[in-house]
């Protein structure tokens, strides 16, 4: 891909902004690929480190669903990197 910003791209995949699924992945490249993880890694991490008052429900689902979104992501890639025998 021309321009590709991996800490733009796993911001937007935690605010569902992009939907990842195995044909896209099969655009990325290995390169590419290693460097997704690794940004969306430290986004999860990032998110992680939030602190949301219990009372706040609307935000803890929010920021649920944004670790959901990347745990999946993630998950996704590894299993593409096993399929297509990838080292990341």
């Amino acid at each position: 891909m021309a321009s590709f910003n991996p800490k733009k791209v796993a911001s937007d995949i935690a605010d569902g902004l992009i939907c990842l699924n195995p044909t896209v992945i099969k655009r990325y490249t290995v390169d590419e690929l290693k460097a997704l993880l690794g940004h969306l890694t430290i986004v999860q991490r990032e998110i992680r480190a939030m602190i949301i008052p219990l009372e706040n429900q609307m935000e803890m689902n929010a920021k649920n669903r944004q670790l959901q979104r990347i745990h999946q992501t993630i998950a996704m890639i590894n299993a593409h990197a096993k399929k297509y025998r990838l080292h990341l």
